[in-house]
């Protein structure tokens, strides 16, 4: 009896033991609940929402509104009032306009030299007839600047009361250089020269007899043997100018460009 107790004893204590551990609870729930809670909602939640609103906020505002405003802007304004204005008002200020009246000295002159573009193949002088009724000019008039010579017209040729006429200088001027005007071929006379204009310097010494300016000065028609018009750099003509100077001074000429229209 007391041994049937005993394995009855035995019998049910190991029963408990094996039914303890079968039926551990704590095991399982916690790995599945622990485990599977924490890492789903963690996950799901913290990645997706950062993400997705970091990325499309961020990228898109930022590049289409820089992109738009400043490329657009700033090249259509710049270009246009820089290039137009400034070719303009350069153009106009290097070639000055016709001057209305001259001061031309008619008890001494009546055509006198309103312009000249100077170049070693191709120079032009114009004439202008300074008084009120019309003056011929005879194929005795000469041009000279000393040692060249030549005819001034190959025929005659009437220039009406204040009115110019542009020929062709027979000789080579240079941007230093001068022309005297002559009803005739008597060159040392102050009574024949009719005009006169020295450019770029000084002419030379009268007594190198390189010059036409002692006879001019002598005529009253130059300021001095000394004066001349200056020239300004890259310019190739010179343009009677509105001073109201006598055209005896070199201030009454202004320096011009070689492309601009001498009358």
């Amino acid at each position: 009896m007391r041994a049937l107790l005993i394995t009855l004893v035995l019998f049910v204590a190991v029963g408990c033991d094996s039914s303890t551990i079968t039926t551990d609870a704590d095991a399982t729930p916690d790995a599945t609940s622990d485990v599977t809670a924490d890492t789903t909602p963690d996950a799901t939640p913290d990645a997706t929402p950062d993400a997705t609103p970091d990325a499309t906020p961020d990228a898109t505002p930022d590049a289409t509104p820089d992109a738009t405003p400043d490329a657009t802007p700033d090249a259509t304004p710049d270009a246009t009032p820089d290039a137009t204005p400034d070719a303009t008002p350069d153009a106009t200020s290097t070639c000055p306009a016709r001057a209305a009246t001259l001061g031309v000295q008619l008890d001494r002159q009546d055509v006198v030299i309103e312009a000249v573009r100077f170049s070693p193949t191709s120079p032009v002088a114009v004439l202008r007839n300074g008084t009120d009724a019309a003056v011929t000019i005879t194929t005795a008039w000469r041009w000279c600047s000393r040692p060249l010579y030549g005819p001034v017209v190959a025929e005659d040729v009437v220039i009406g009361a204040n009115e110019s006429l542009t020929v062709t200088v027979p000789f080579p001027l240079g941007a230093v250089d001068e022309l005297a005007l002559y009803n005739n071929s008597s060159y040392g006379s102050s009574n024949a020269i009719r005009a006169f204009v020295a450019w770029g310097a000084a002419p030379p010494a009268p007594v190198t007899g390189l010059t036409r300016v002692d006879v001019a000065t002598t005529a009253g028609i130059w300021d001095g043997i000394l004066e001349f018009v200056p020239i300004a750099a890259g310019d190739g003509a010179i343009l009677a100018n509105d001073s109201g100077l006598l055209l005896a001074f070199p201030g009454a000429f202004s320096s011009i460009a070689a492309s601009c229209p001498l009358q």
